[in-house]
């Protein structure tokens, strides 16, 4: 500044009496000095000032203090003249740019200056770099008009463009970004890495002029070309990775340091503090010192120090050589460092891997963006904020969160604190590069850690659970562990992508209060065990959650459906099921802490338990940088172009991170949108397929469906294949796809088989829809003339389709017509004969295609009366569990007589009712037998022909059968009898041909039945074959028993049959076989002749075991083990002289006295067998034998006690027979052990 003073003699000594006494006005200035002017008779300018070096365009302020010199006491102070100043700005060219006045300065106060002392201040904005002041007299000449000035201030108001307060003239990192300004202006090469140029040893300044001399002729770089220098300038190369993040300079100073640590918030601003004092100032003249930083932040800054010599700049941050561009990182090593460089991997956009890369849709690498409004270098399509420097995150999209194993983590207050009950979860990626321990969510109380070998331990109040295999890495891996506090029987389990891995009981009640911060990635509270990987979906509830529940959620987002948990992809609240009857939905209360790693509001993460997006409070985010579009499977979902095999990763949205081999069972969420091909079983918790999507399933492949079915495209159910949908699940009412499944039937036009339909008419509203043939048959044309069908093209002669819905039992003309126009409800049977394209026992391929059939099925069902039913699901169904669902378990008497028929058509070649040769084979819970062979199986048809199939236990896809009602009540089919088993001949058979299938090791496991089984076969003299059949079962009886006894309906010219009560079964179940056990057995013939019985097979049955056919008539037991016994029968019935036996010993009248004294029991709490013997009778022996007539013991006992106890050498359970000989012969009994 250069100041003008207009010279005046000393000061008069009249002064005194008028003139102020006191200090001037800088406060503390013990010398203190000001400029005094006696103007009374020279106004006019007493006072220029020249300001050169202002920066244009940027607020000045001018300030000053000024003083009347005349005081209050003055002599003639009322007429004494007041100072008035006018103050003028002018330009070099003397024009005014701005001016101000004073106004009168009122007299000062002797020995007040606070009061005396006046302060005037402009605020001035030029485009000028020099101007000058003139202070000015207003007042005209005469007395008075004294003044004094002091502490004029000029003072512009520095950029301070971070806002640290370090103006930018004096920054040596003026925009925070961790990159210094010396670098970013292009003179990085000259600074050493120190982040200045003054002190390096390559300083040359030949003019002497305080810059460097190739600083003089340097044009400070804008390499993005948005007027905002790069040295100011957040995102330098505009591709939305801020230069902080792209630096990616380190410090020896701290191996662990990267600069992008420096933004912890994410704006892409560093944040902290400078706290290096190395200028001192005094800027607003109050005779205070502040002091001044060097503007690169502490987590940058590694000088130490506090003087100007020892912090100023920065030291080893960065590097050169290969990889670097002086001391920032390059990549590729083209020369360009990566925050000026679009292609920082040399060969695809920056951008391109952004969640922004949408904002380049010219696919230049750059924002399609021009406009700036905050001058952040962020352009504003990019910029969350246009008011703030930086960007703050405000992101609400499908997103995950990756932890860099150094210093990422996010954490908040304590969450879980004393809870009862416990569970978390979340999706992880592994980074293949993580090593050690690292802890991925909790708290010190409750935690899951990835340990060092990859595999995953649960850690809960002094308990930990550990699986045992390592989870793959690069792999998107669920992660749940539950706790339950229970002083008996709690539980705390791992699961892993759904699937239990490991379990413990628990004992120590509730979990203690923890006050350690809820952690995502590293140890809570302390530095230690960062976790390196992708996270996402992270839960926290106060309820043990069950496996029903977990797997719902594993594989798609939740969301409140007024105050139940509900699924975001699936549209069904989250429930916990048990069964039909048991059914508890998840409360959103039960939810404490959701973070779906999706919305980021700067460095909060929204928890989504509120509906409000948390602003200040809640989780936030450390050091974490790298936010990426969400690749965990959310569900599983293909590509629309997906092609091929399932198990190809191209076909899915992201393949290459998704275990697609091995989904876990009943946890997967699919969404198919192209066309798929699978040859192994699946399953899922869902399934979703678009209109025009495809679902091959080859390979004789299970297909099973846990909860939700989305059908808008087409199931392909190949070969044996089947879709199993289990008790909990549903099909979409408005599913509008179809599913096909083949199924064969014979191909002679002759010959009957017994249908029902897996679908039913399509739409998009509702499901279980009556059909006609016509809606469901896709590749037949049904012929409305004539008899018979034809090979090609396909026909099928409709006049053979026929029903037969809850009518009077074997009423020949009750049977109604139905042909292709008629109504079939879903889970009737109906009749169809063959094309003709081949001979009985050829198969004849035909498909059926609509809507899949779904859940409970019911139709109702007269006492007395038949039904053809029919299997009606794209799968097989277990008999077993149909019989108990239409059974005594669950209505009282039973709907059905619990024996289901099957009709099995195996000869005639003839349209004539009277010449069909066919029956029906039943099946009981005891097992099955087939029809009988060669005679008139039914009374309706004729004789000839033999049966080929015995009913197994599950029921194939498309087969019809009748069932017979006991009482009045309905039929009821459900989801809970559907299997996955194929047509084995054994298992499950179509009753059409000889032909059956191999097994598939995809199929329902196989049970065996270990139950003793007696088949006797009868040859008659016309050559009727019949087989019956006697299953041991500890649940039946001697007498008759609901489900296991199947009455005998089909009577032939010859025959035989089981006699219980007088009435005549061809299937028999009984508890127990003894020595006691006779098996009446009737038979008929129509004529007189030779006739045999024999052994068809005995399953289970000890070598011990002898089976005898008494013939009371003529007093004869002979051994059906050793051979068959013929014996010639007059025509007419037998039905006292045949029976089954088990010893060719009877009882005599005392034998049978004993029996009814001795009575047996067990004791559960001797664990022993007890004999009460009243009459002391000599008990010689004891032998016990279960049901199979296996021996398990044998004592030699000799006693005649009354009472004795007899130790059961093992824990066992079930029905046995204790057989006791006495001296006057043996004796059994049975036993119950439980």
């Amino acid at each position: 500044m250069e100041q003008t003073i207009t010279p005046n003699g000393e000061v008069a000594s009249w002064a005194d009496a008028y003139w102020y006494t006191g200090e001037d006005h800088t406060p503390g200035d013990t010398d203190g000095r000001m400029a005094m002017f006696n103007a009374s008779y020279d106004p006019g300018t007493f006072y220029t000032a020249t300001i050169i070096g202002a920066l244009p365009n940027v607020p000045i302020t001018y300030s000053f203090w000024v003083l009347n010199l005349d005081t209050t006491t003055a002599p003639g102070i009322a007429t004494r003249l007041r100072p008035n100043i006018l103050v003028e700005f002018r330009d070099v060219n003397n024009n005014v740019l701005a001016s101000i006045t004073t106004g009168d300065i009122p007299p000062s106060i002797n020995g007040d200056p606070a009061n005396s002392w006046h302060q005037f201040t402009a605020s001035l904005t030029f485009s000028v770099s020099e101007f000058y002041v003139y202070f000015i007299n207003n007042e005209v000449g005469g007395g008075g008009n004294d003044l004094a000035i002091d502490d004029i201030v000029i003072s512009q108001t520095l950029c301070d463009t971070d806002s640290d307060g370090v103006a930018d003239v004096f920054d040596l990192d003026s925009d925070n970004d961790g990159i210094p300004d010396v670098v970013e202006a292009g003179l990085g090469n000259l600074s050493e890495g120190k982040a200045t140029l003054t002190g390096v040893t390559s300083w040359v300044d030949t003019n002497l002029n305080g810059m460097h001399d190739a600083s003089e002729s340097n044009t400070v770089p804008d390499s993005d070309g948005d007027g905002i220098p790069n040295y100011l300038d957040l995102d330098s190369d505009n591709d939305t990775i801020f230069d902080v993040d792209e630096s990616g300079a380190t410090n020896t100073g701290d191996s662990n340091y990267q600069n992008g640590d420096g933004d912890i918030t994410g704006n892409g601003v560093g944040d902290g503090t400078d706290t290096d004092a190395v200028r001192e100032t005094d800027i607003d003249s109050d005779g205070v010192i502040e002091y001044f930083t060097d503007g690169i932040l502490d987590i940058y800054d590694f000088f130490e120090g506090g003087t100007m010599a020892t912090a100023y700049g920065n030291s080893n941050q960065g590097s050169t050589g290969s990889g670097w561009e002086y001391f920032v990182v390059d990549s590729d090593n083209d020369g360009t460092p990566n925050y000026l460089d679009t292609t920082s991997n040399g060969t695809s956009y920056d951008i391109s891997h952004t969640l922004y890369s949408n904002l380049d849709a010219d696919n230049n690498g750059i924002i399609d963006d021009t406009n700036d409004a905050d001058g952040d270098g962020i352009v504003d399509l990019f910029d969350t904020d246009d008011t703030a420097f930086g960007s703050p995150r405000l992101l609400d999209r499908k997103l995950h969160l990756f932890f860099d194993g150094r210093n990422d983590y996010a954490s908040e207050a304590p969450v879980i604190n004393g809870w009862d009950e416990a569970s978390m979860m979340c999706w992880i990626k592994i980074d293949p590069s993580a090593t050690g321990d690292q802890i991925i969510i909790g708290q010190n109380v409750f935690y899951i850690q990835l340990n060092s070998d990859k595999t995953i331990t649960a850690f809960a109040d002094g308990y930990s659970i550990s699986s045992s295999n390592p989870v793959n890495t690069g792999i998107w891996t669920h992660i749940s562990a539950t706790y339950s506090c229970d002083c008996v029987d709690g539980e705390f389990k791992l699961y892993i992508n759904g699937l239990e891995v490991a379990s413990t009981t628990t004992n120590s009640g509730v979990l203690p209060s923890d006050t350690s911060n809820f952690t995502l990635g590293k140890t809570p509270d302390i530095n230690s065990k960062y976790y390196k990987g992708y996270m996402d979906e992270v839960r926290v509830f106060n309820k043990t959650l069950s496996t029903n529940e977990i797997h719902k959620m594993v594989h798609q987002e939740i969301e409140n459906n007024s105050g139940i948990v509900r699924g975001s992809v699936i549209p069904l609240n989250i429930t916990d099921f048990v069964d039909a009857s048991t059914i508890t939905p998840l409360n959103w209360s039960n939810l404490i802490r959701y973070y779906k790693l999706d919305r980021y509001n700067g460095n909060i993460i929204d928890d989504l338990t509120t509906p409000s997006i948390d602003i200040s409070s809640g989780a936030r985010i450390y050091n974490s940088k790298i936010i990426d579009v969400q690749s965990a499977p959310l569900p599983y979902t293909t590509v629309a172009s997906a092609s091929g095999n399932w198990s190809n990763p191209s076909n899915w949205e992201h393949g290459s991170v998704w275990d697609i081999h091995s989904t876990p069972p009943n946890c997967a969420i699919v969404h198919i949108k192209g066309n798929l091909e699978t040859s192994s079983s699946m399953s899922s918790v869902g399934l979703i397929l678009d209109s025009g999507s495809t679902l091959t399933v080859n390979g004789d492949s299970g297909l099973t469906n846990s909860w939700y079915l989305k059908l808008d495209g087409k199931i392909d159910l190949e070969g044996e294949s089947q879709l199993i949908q289990t008790e909990d699940s549903t099909l979409d009412p408005t599913s509008a796809g179809t599913l096909e499944k083949d199924q064969q039937g014979t191909a002679d036009t002759f010959t009957y088989n017994y249908w029902s339909s897996p679908v039913g008419k399509r739409n998009n509203s509702t499901n279980n829809n009556d059909f006609n043939v016509t809606d469901v048959f896709s590749n037949v044309n049904f012929l409305s003339s004539g008899y018979n069908g034809s090979a090609s093209p396909l026909g099928i002669a409709d006049y053979w389709i026929w029903k037969f819905s809850n009518r009077l039992s074997d009423d020949y003309a009750s049977w109604q017509h139905v042909r292709q126009s008629g109504t079939l409800k879903v889970g009737e049977g109906f009749t169809m004969k063959g094309p003709g394209s081949g001979a009985i026992n050829d198969e004849q391929n035909y498909i059926l295609e609509g809507k899949p059939n779904n859940g409970n099925i019911n139709l109702n069902i007269s006492a007395g009366n038949d039904y053809l039913v029919g299997n009606p699901y794209p799968s097989a169904i277990d008999a077993e569990q149909f019989i108990l669902d239409n059974g005594a378990t669950i209505a009282g008497p039973g709907s059905t007589t619990g024996t289901l028929y099957f009709w099995e058509h195996w000869g005639g070649g003839s349209h004539i009712a009277n010449e069909y040769q066919g029956g029906y084979a039943t099946y009981s819970l005891a097992g099955g037998v087939p029809a009988a062979a060669i005679g008139t199986n039914d009374p309706d048809v004729a004789s000839g022909g033999t049966p080929t199939k015995i009913p197994g236990r599950y029921i194939p896809v498309g087969q019809g059968f009748f069932v017979t009602a006991e009482t009045g009540g309905t039929i009821k089919f459900n989801n809970a009898q559907r299997v996955f088993q194929i047509e084995d001949g054994t298992n499950s058979s179509f009753l059409k041909s000889n032909t059956s299938k191999t097994s598939s090791k995809n199929q329902m496991p196989n049970i065996k039945d270990s139950r003793l089984k007696l088949r006797i076969g009868f040859n008659s003299v016309n050559t009727i074959r019949r087989q019956l059949l006697l299953t041991v079962d500890q649940n039946a009886s001697n007498g008759i028993d609901w489900g296991y006894d199947s009455k005998y309906i089909d009577t032939q010219i010859d025959d035989m049959y089981w006699l219980i009560n007088n009435e005549k079964y061809v299937i028999q179940a009984i508890d127990t076989i003894t020595e006691q056990t006779i098996i009446p057995l009737g038979v008929h013939t129509k004529k007189a002749g030779l006739n045999s019985f024999t052994i068809d097979d005995l399953q289970n049955a000890p070598n011990t075991i002898n089976i005898y056919l008494h013939d009371k008539e003529l007093g004869m037991y002979h051994n059906l083990r050793n051979s068959d016994y013929e014996t010639n029968l007059s025509a007419g019935e037998h039905l006292n002289r045949f029976e089954i036996t088990f010893t060719t010993q009877t009882l005599n009248n005392e034998t049978f006295e004993t029996a009814n004294t001795i009575e047996v029991f067990y004791s559960n709490e001797k664990e022993s067998i007890i004999i009460n013997n009243p009459e002391f009778k000599l008990i010689k022996a004891v032998e016990m034998f279960n049901i199979l007539g296996q021996s398990l013991f044998n004592l030699n006992t000799n006693s005649s006690k009354s009472h004795v106890e007899y130790r059961i050498p093992r824990n066992i359970s079930g029905n046995y027979i204790l057989n006791i000989e006495t001296e006057i012969g043996k004796i059994s009994k049975k036993i119950v052990i439980k």
